[in-house]
């Protein structure tokens, strides 16, 4: 039951993320043109990419989101 209700949590966030993306504010120290929502204990990382959302990865906030993602 709870990892139905946390897929729904993620879903539910990845709509947030759809409708305002320039809500979350860039993250150049992961990667060009990346961003990071948070939807604890987890970051979702995203770019936008020619008008469209595009989720690169799901990560628990204790990765260490530059090595994971190739950043500084």
């Amino acid at each position: 039951m709870r990892a139905a209700s946390f897929v729904v949590e993620l879903r539910r966030k990845a709509r947030a993320i759809a409708r305002s993306p320039r809500t979350y504010p860039p993250r150049p120290q992961f990667g060009e043109g990346l961003r990071v929502a948070i939807r604890r204990p987890y970051q979702i990382a995203f770019r936008i990419n020619e008008g469209r959302v595009e989720v690169l990865r799901i990560l628990h906030s204790a990765r260490d989101i530059a090595a994971v993602l190739g950043g500084d």
